[in-house]
């Protein structure tokens, strides 16, 4: 890996545009209810939730959280909207050895899913993550149908299940696999360092995490926030993440989050119940702006190549082609009256790495000169159970001469406390400034050879600070 040091690109205008979330999100502009090219796995359904450590049952927090903290699994029903049968392989019994279209070449043990499991807590105007787990490794597809899994067959919608060439080995179109919540908290789990999300990368290690605490692996959350007696008025979010390099490589990796409102139990068991219905192929920072409309949402992209991988084991001629895929951020803004008194303004910002393997590790706000600026802070995430990041929170500089807010990393090396893929971290500060005239920066944490910073563009027209105001962006990718 190569480390930039002092590169940056433009992030976002936020006062351009506010992003409206749709019933269900589909990949590259596929809209609800159609189907998508290629395989295309997605989440119809959160299905329960599991705790690890009722009855008070919890323990110290690991390093980077405070207090004592509990352990949470959520289950996921996936389901193939796609024209394709996903790739599902289970490394210890075979994978598929057929060959299509999208599947030139038979697959590895790194065809398979991963799921990763996230909560969130809306309090007090911030929206915040609060646990993260290890993923899930997936092994089998049960290919069963499921009316809530349909899909568009020619203009009519479909609910049956095609069974796909490789059975288990693959997800068939229309085919529906359920993984409890008591499956996905099963332990071993694998690490999320392991998997490049986006690329290439998806070993099947499960091994050396830490299960030391019922916690460990699993949804990690410190008590204290989720304790109903110091979290009055909050509300809680769980998330699910399928992530397959085989829709990644179609470009249907977009779509693989879904989130589902929940309910914290009294004390000792803080036990957390789903309610309502899932928001289907969507990320949960999207709850933010349904409860409060004043939330204005973005889409941050960036593309990045991929170099066709070989055959395994080596097979004479059988290469996956070369592609690209999208690595997307999504950045959420909300201004108000000032808390403290002190300025006339607070800002907030949520930050979310959906599937950024390059990841980011630093962040700008850039007002006018000398405008007077305090009171900024930071909260992020941290990986836990023997995940080798480093927990250090985001140094914070207020230049006031210049008009800038900086949040940087504390470098240490590739094991920064990087925004990686399926996390969240929060800004904020306060400032005697409106909401104009305000332009931002996201400095990306890994450069290779294959990408490049140019292709990292808001989607957003005329908001680029270097010369390229037309918002013509067709030339920015290599």
């Amino acid at each position: 890996m190569m480390r930039k040091t002092h590169s940056r690109v433009t992030l976002f205008s936020l006062a351009l545009t506010v992003l409206v979330a749709p019933a269900a999100m589909y990949a590259d502009g596929v809209t609800d209810g159609s189907l998508s090219v290629g395989p295309d796995v997605t989440i119809y359904n959160l299905s329960g939730v599991s705790n690890y450590t009722d009855n008070g049952d919890a323990s110290a927090c690991p390093e980077g959280y405070n207090g004592t903290c509990r352990g949470y699994s959520v289950g996921t029903d996936s389901c193939n909207i796609g024209t394709v049968p996903v790739d599902w392989c289970d490394e210890t019994s075979g994978c598929r050895n057929t060959t299509d279209e999208f599947h030139p070449i038979r697959a590895t043990t790194s065809d398979h899913s991963v799921i990763g499991q996230n909560l969130y807590r809306l309090k007090d105007g911030r929206f915040s993550q609060i646990g993260l787990s290890f993923l899930k490794h997936g092994f089998l597809s049960l290919n069963t149908s499921n009316t809530s899994c349909a899909w568009n067959d020619n203009g009519t919608p479909n609910t049956s299940c095609v069974a796909p060439p490789a059975g288990g080995d693959q997800l068939g179109v229309g085919c529906s696999d359920f993984y409890g919540a008591g499956l996905n908290g099963s332990r071993p789990m694998g690490r999320r360092s392991e998997v490049q999300v986006a690329g290439a990368n998806h070993p099947p290690n499960r091994s050396g995490g830490e299960t030391n605490d019922n916690y460990d692996q699993r949804t990690v959350v410190a008590e204290e926030d989720l304790d109903p007696a110091m979290n009055a008025g909050a509300r809680y979010f769980f998330e699910g993440h399928y992530v397959v390099r085989d829709d990644a490589r179609a470009g249907n990796g977009l779509n693989n989050a879904s989130y589902r409102e929940a309910t914290v139990g009294s004390m000792p068991n803080l036990n957390i119940s789903l309610i309502g219905s899932t928001i289907r192929e969507t990320p949960a920072i999207f709850a933010w702006q349904d409860a409060d409309p004043a939330v204005e949402l973005v889409q941050v992209d960036r593309r990045t190549a991929f170099t066709g991988e070989p055959a395994d084991p080596p097979a004479t001629g059988q290469t996956y082609p070369d592609y690209s895929v999208t690595e997307r951020f999504w950045a959420a803004k909300r201004v108000t009256p000032s808390r403290s008194g002190d300025y006339a303004y607070r800002y907030e910002y949520a930050i979310y790495n959906m599937n950024s393997d390059t990841s980011a590790d630093g962040f700008t706000v850039r007002f006018p000169a000398s405008t007077p600026i305090g009171n900024a802070g930071f909260r992020d995430i941290d990986h836990h159970s023997g995940e080798p990041f480093d927990t250090s929170d985001w140094e914070i500089e207020v230049d006031v001469p210049n008009g800038r807010v900086i949040w940087t990393a504390v470098d240490d090396g590739e094991n920064t406390n990087a925004l990686r893929w399926g996390t969240l971290f929060n800004f904020w500060f306060e400032a005697d400034a409106p909401d104009i005239d305000l332009s931002y920066t996201l400095d990306l944490f890994k450069i290779d050879e294959l990408s490049s910073i140019r292709g990292f563009t808001s989607l957003i027209p005329g908001v680029f600070s270097d010369g390229f105001e037309s918002g013509d962006t067709s030339l920015w990718i290599e």
